[in-house]
């Protein structure tokens, strides 16, 4: 009997240690599953919705109003890189296209 529950829990151990290797060399994604940062900020630089931002000029006045008095203490977490790019895209103009363009001027 003793010897029968030793080589279940061996059998369970090499699994284990089998599926720990598949999470880590996965390459995108972090042993919880989680993108690792640069991945993170990478995905979202490619993200069809932040097109219009200048994603790095984003990042920078974020990082400034991170060392106002207002921003003090708080930190720079994946959801306020976020909230702040959403924030961010409602400020800057749709490029709206003259409907003109297409007729030629005299």
């Amino acid at each position: 009997m003793v010897e029968r529950v030793k080589r279940l829990r061996s059998k369970r151990r090499e699994e284990e240690k089998r599926e720990e290797e598949k999470r880590s060399t996965s390459g995108t994604l972090s042993s919880r599953g989680v993108l690792a940062d640069e991945e993170f900020l990478d995905s979202l630089r490619k993200n069809p919705a932040y097109v219009r931002l200048n994603f790095s000029q984003e990042l920078a006045k974020m990082d400034a109003w991170l060392l106002t008095p207002r921003g003090r203490g708080k930190r720079k977490t994946r959801a306020r890189i976020v909230t702040w790019l959403n924030r961010a895209l409602e400020e800057v103009p749709l490029r709206a296209t003259d409907p003109y363009d297409k007729f030629p001027r005299a």
